[in-house]
């Protein structure tokens, strides 16, 4: 699932509305309470009904599942060859962070024995990280966005020797060529902005910040979406200035 399904799937399954209604509910040990492990956008509903051992077992797996995530993340930083230094430590500290986070209340679940404070200790693995919803497609977009700002680079140092190829093309079809190198500048300008843009954005909201982040996160997987097609238009600029300075 993209990241914009995810946030928007983490409103529907964080809403709560379902888990207020178990709440509600009557039956031995939660019966029909299996709230989703990885909702990430409202406090989980723990209701009266479920043991306190049920209910450890479930935060436990949920709090391994948001362990898993983050290291996966910090793999993904890791790998990243086009993240400049400072966004590197960013995310690095940003996961860190939250990874100690996640063995704080690890062990702190184990030591729970009542209902209350295992509610306490879900509501912060959700309230204070938002793991799924915030940090995850954080990273990715950061990640994705700095990766175009590389290609857009890449190409970007083609084009002074294109640019001496046009000139000394005279006028053949010198009309035509430079009418592509503006179209080619237009486009690595568009994915400069737009990726910058994004980086800039992401680095304000924190994991905290769920309803300013939600926002961020559907508009710049929108961006870095449109950024592909323009970093593809871009190439296909340049094998037309190619085939016409061949031809």
């Amino acid at each position: 699932m993209g990241v914009a399904g995810l946030v928007l799937a983490g409103v529907l399954a964080g809403s709560g509305v379902a888990g207020a209604a178990l709440a509600r509910s009557g039956g031995k040990d939660g019966a029909g309470w299996n709230p989703d492990p990885t909702a990430d956008v409202q406090a989980p509903v723990i209701p009266d009904n479920v043991s306190v051992a049920t209910a450890q077992n479930w935060l436990a797996g949920a709090l391994q599942l948001r362990a898993q995530e983050l290291s996966s993340l910090q793999g993904d930083v890791n790998n990243a060859t086009s993240l400049p230094d400072a966004v590197r430590a960013s995310l690095d500290a940003d996961l860190t962070t939250a990874a100690a986070g996640m063995a704080r209340l690890t062990t702190s679940v184990e030591k729970d024995t009542t209902l209350a404070a295992l509610r306490s200790d879900a509501a912060t693995m959700v309230l204070t990280y938002h793991v799924f919803s915030v940090v995850e497609p954080q990273v990715h977009l950061t990640v994705v966005a700095e990766h175009q700002l590389a290609v857009a680079s890449q190409i970007g140092r083609l084009q002074p020797g294109l640019e001496t190829a046009i000139k000394a093309e005279g006028s053949r079809t010198s009309g035509t060529l430079h009418g592509l190198d503006v179209t080619l500048s237009s486009d690595l300008a568009t994915v400069q902005s737009n990726a910058n843009g994004v980086v800039s954005d992401l680095s304000t909201v924190g994991p905290t910040d769920y309803l300013d982040a939600a926002g961020v996160v559907v508009a710049d997987t929108k961006v870095v979406t449109g950024d592909w097609s323009t970093v593809a238009d871009a190439r296909a600029t340049i094998g037309k200035i190619l085939s016409l300075l061949a031809g």
